[in-house]
């Protein structure tokens, strides 16, 4: 299908497909980032939450927005963590570290996680 048709598809339970890759990586280094957009029931209807609905995870989701101790964040977001696995809303796969080919001259290459789908090349040097 091509993309605008799969995220069309997405708009209700009746025509959400039986299974729906995405490839996500987070933006930026805070678990909000994903745990918002595609656990909170009120994005329902969109591609990264079509359909998931469970008030215990819009709770804890909401907890973790507005705590600003970074220790009560972290416990937070392990209980987020615990109830995502156990209803298992996605199937949660994982790429390992990229691999890529740079001939010994290349300096400055460091790989974070954190939008790894793009590749930060301004501080490549030879």
């Amino acid at each position: 299908m091509n993309w605008p048709d799969m995220v069309a598809a997405c708009q209700s339970p009746e025509t959400f497909p039986d299974l729906f890759p995405v490839y996500q990586t987070a933006n930026y280094g805070d678990p909000d980032n994903i745990a918002y957009a595609a656990y909170h029931s009120s994005r329902n209807g969109g591609w990264q939450n079509a359909v998931y609905h469970n008030p215990e995870a819009d709770r804890l989701i909401e907890a973790g927005r507005t705590e600003i101790d970074p220790v009560r964040r972290v416990e937070i977001y392990y209980q987020l963590q615990d109830l995502l696995v156990a209803d298992c809303p996605d199937i949660f796969g994982v790429l390992e570290k990229r691999r890529l080919g740079m001939r010994d001259a290349v300096q400055g290459f460091h790989f974070t996680p954190v939008a790894s789908n793009a590749i930060e090349a301004w501080p490549l040097s030879l």
